[in-house]
């Protein structure tokens, strides 16, 4: 992980969410002292070799300071200031807390969604703003056998794999600082500043942007709204809300899971008609999640959305497909959307054309990604785009009107080696990984979120829908032939 960090393009252009996750490790009750002072010192020696991670974001608005809206962070000036307080402590221990449930509680239950309440346990508010603008907030909750480990971070700052490897360097950092023989590496190590890796700036003009910003496909890679630059048939027209992830009340979430079998399976389902291409195990996970979502939806819609299209996100990791390729080191965003649309109608096909339709669409799939997330000069054009941009305080908008409607937006973390993460012996009881990967409850209520890969192969879905829409999920015989309800 480089030690210096400067945007990008793709940073630039996230837009400011402050994304919470959850780590549940089973916990001695007498060792919570032990757990705080050893999560304190292990982020400190980060933090220290790694500035940037206590830093505070910023964004220009001054004309002449480069790009209006650009990011930069404001480092403090002295790490060692920060000792004892990069862990928030709460102890929810306390019967006065308002906190009942203990660990083995929630374990029997599945770590249910509706009982991570954001407001309790994340160091920011609800996992979606933060008052103080820190790219890096944490937070140790202990409750009765247990520690949930709250980690929160800005959008606009890393990406999946970089917060994954912000998570594997504090888990390292623990192990050296209970072995006693510390070996975070110093500057001999850090000879090779990575922060600025080449494949991910790019010269731009406003000439590139005049050229480009007509491109549907490059907006899409980006994340957004192309309709206010692009006028293609079908596209809704009107002023949308660039948030679609807003807080929506009566939307209920639910949490499934899928077996190693189940996953097989949909992959030998996906690839059996070769002249369709070949699926990935995640294509054909994502193809079945669309169809069932789209049929528990598609009732309480009109005619026209039925005869229309529908159209579905899959995040991509760029690192290796820029020129040249981006290290795997490198914390910030490389993060493109890839957007693929199908007929309605495809997607409502009969139960008994079940096989068929999910190969098909689930190649499609494929097929887009290979298309767009792997096509170097596609992605070098979307980031000369981003780079491009003259004001970056404009509101651009989502690709996604609402996470709630016609379209399905993904989130797809499974490659993310968030259960081999160690954190050492620590907590006093298991191996020092966690057991349960959570989002707090009513974060980014909408988006279907897929969780990483467990040990045993097993995924979990969070899923949010309308209370109607859910009731129709639940009875849905395909859905459930291959995903097993958890909690809610």
């Amino acid at each position: 992980m480089q030690r210096n960090f400067t945007f990008s393009p793709v940073d630039e252009i996230m837009p400011h969410m402050w994304m919470t996750v959850l780590l549940c490790f089973p916990c001695l009750d007498e060792r919570k002292q032990d757990v705080v002072e050893c999560l304190q010192k292990a982020l400190t020696m980060m933090v220290k070799e790694r500035p940037f991670l206590a830093g505070t974001l910023e964004k220009t608005t001054a004309e002449g300071a480069g790009r209006k809206g650009s990011l930069s962070l404001k480092l403090p000036e002295s790490v060692d200031a920060l000792s004892g307080a990069l862990v928030k402590v709460n102890d929810l221990t306390d019967p006065e807390s308002g906190w009942s449930d203990s660990y083995e509680e929630l374990r029997k239950a599945n770590f249910p969604p509706s009982k991570l309440d954001g407001s309790k346990l994340s160091p920011v508010a609800y996992g979606v703003s933060s008052e103080t603008n820190r790219v890096l907030e944490t937070q140790a909750n202990f409750i009765k056998g247990g520690c949930i480990l709250a980690i929160s971070t800005c959008h606009a700052f890393v990406d999946g794999w970089g917060y994954t490897l912000i998570l594997q360097e504090w888990a390292r950092c623990c192990r050296a600082v209970q072995s006693g023989t510390p070996d975070v590496p110093g500057e001999a190590a850090a000879t090779e500043d990575d922060s600025r890796p080449p494949g991910l700036f790019v010269e731009a003009t406003s000439e590139d942007y005049e050229n480009l910003k007509s491109r549907q496909e490059l907006w899409g890679l980006l994340g957004l709204d192309w309709r206010r630059h692009v006028k293609t048939d079908g596209d809704a027209e009107g002023v949308q809300v660039s948030q679609p992830y807003h807080d929506h009340a009566v939307a209920c979430s639910s949490l499934w899971t899928i077996s190693p079998e189940a996953i097989a399976k949909l992959k030998v389902l996906a690839n059996q008609k070769p002249e369709n291409g070949w699926a990935s195990s995640q294509d054909a996970v994502l193809a079945m999640l669309w169809r069932a979502i789209t049929r528990a939806r598609a009732p309480g819609w009109t005619a026209e959305q039925l005869q229309g299209s529908s159209m579905v996100s899959v995040a991509i990791d760029g690192r290796r497909h820029l020129t040249p390729p981006v290290p795997p080191s490198h914390v910030g965003n490389v993060v493109f959307c890839c957007l693929t649309w199908q007929p309605v109608s495809r997607l409502l096909v009969a139960p008994e054309d079940e096989e068929n339709a999910l190969a098909q669409v689930a190649c499609d799939v494929r097929k887009s990604i290979l298309a767009k997330g792997r096509n170097k000069p596609m992605l070098t054009d979307a980031l000369r785009l981003a780079a491009s941009i003259p004001d970056l305080t404009v509101d651009f908008g989502n690709a996604f009107t609402s996470w709630l409607g016609t379209d399905l937006a993904t989130s797809a973390v499974w490659d993310l080696p968030v259960y081999h993460l160690d954190f050492g012996g620590i907590f006093g009881l298991g191996d020092g990984k966690p057991e349960y990967f959570r989002f707090p409850r009513g974060q980014f209520d909408g988006l279907c979120l897929m969780h990483p890969k467990q040990v045993n192969g097993a995924v979990d879905v969070a899923i949010t829908l309308f209370p109607e829409e859910m009731d129709r999920l639940r009875n849905d015989t395909v859905f459930t032939s291959y995903v097993k309800f958890l909690a809610e």
